[in-house]
């Protein structure tokens, strides 16, 4: 790999191009600990991974589940516990339960300023850190989380609906500042639940159970 990136660069300033800046080479992927191959029929085809899971679940098993620079082991296995963990019991519910609340208990959505990428997160993805950015992201998604089993919000809202409200309208903050993350990474996920929070309305399911999708 380095001798053709060598050669690449030569190729383009012959051609009166400028060499490239940077140059990001990513590892290998093996199935089960073996190397993909055809003979062996341990190819997983990424057609058949976005007909299972869709589109954004493939971004995140990828960008959050394999390293960037090293070899990483996938299977079928992986992709239904990565599924049903990150996304069906993570963001999925999150968002659910969030919306859930402010639907039934906040009289109109929650008018949020626009938002800027930490640095943190910035610098991840300028180094090609994707696991380390999603990881970054899922951090939220879990706070969140126990947020809400802190807070009790669905509790609180019968006793003293004002509190509630506001503890509402902070997990609903907190859950537009993970929609916004997720943009680079899982853009249709992101555009669902920005427009579940304008429209101050529980999103569809956005990640069936996979029982529910057979």
């Amino acid at each position: 790999v380095r001798q053709q990136a060598a050669m690449w660069q030569a190729m383009l300033m012959s051609a009166g191009i400028a060499p490239s800046k940077q140059i990001f080479i990513h590892g290998f992927l093996t199935v089960n600990g073996d190397k993909i191959s055809k003979s062996v029929g341990n190819v997983i085809s990424p057609f058949e991974v976005v007909e299972k899971y869709g589109t954004d679940a493939l971004r995140y098993f990828y960008l959050r589940h394999t390293h960037p620079f090293e070899d990483s082991d996938v299977s079928w296995e992986f992709f239904d516990t990565w599924y049903e963990a990150g996304l069906v019991s993570g963001i999925g519910n999150l968002a659910s339960r969030i919306m859930k609340l402010a639907e039934t208990h906040l009289p109109g959505p929650v008018l949020l300023p626009s938002y800027t990428f930490p640095e943190e997160y910035r610098m991840l993805f300028e180094h090609f850190e994707f696991n380390r950015a999603m990881e970054f992201v899922w951090k939220k998604i879990q706070e969140a989380d126990e947020y809400i089993a802190t807070t009790e919000p669905f509790k609180v809202i019968k006793t003293d609906p004002e509190k509630g409200r506001a503890l509402i309208t902070e997990l609903t903050a907190r859950l537009y500042e993970i929609s916004a993350l997720l943009s680079p990474a899982m853009p249709e996920t992101s555009a669902k639940i920005l427009a579940a929070i304008a429209a101050n309305k529980k999103p569809d399911n956005l990640f069936p159970r996979l029982v529910e999708k057979l």
